[in-house]
């Protein structure tokens, strides 16, 4: 099986940069995830940061599916 993309440049420029890098992007994701994750478990925070943290790697669960 075969897929292409085809864009219309410049005007679909910032698609077509999606397009591209999106594993880089995606792999920047579970980065921001991971780091997250190690926050909760390893430092000692107030009950707030924790649920903030927790929210954004709900976010980025989301976002990978």
């Amino acid at each position: 099986m075969k897929a292409s993309l085809t864009f219309e440049l410049p005007e679909e420029r910032e698609e077509h940069e999606c397009a591209m890098r999106g594993a880089e992007y995606l792999g920047r994701l579970e980065e921001v995830d991971n780091y997250c994750r190690s926050l909760i478990k390893h430092e000692d925070l107030d009950d707030k940061t924790v649920k903030i943290l927790e929210r954004v790697r709900g976010e980025c669960g989301e976002i990978w599916g």
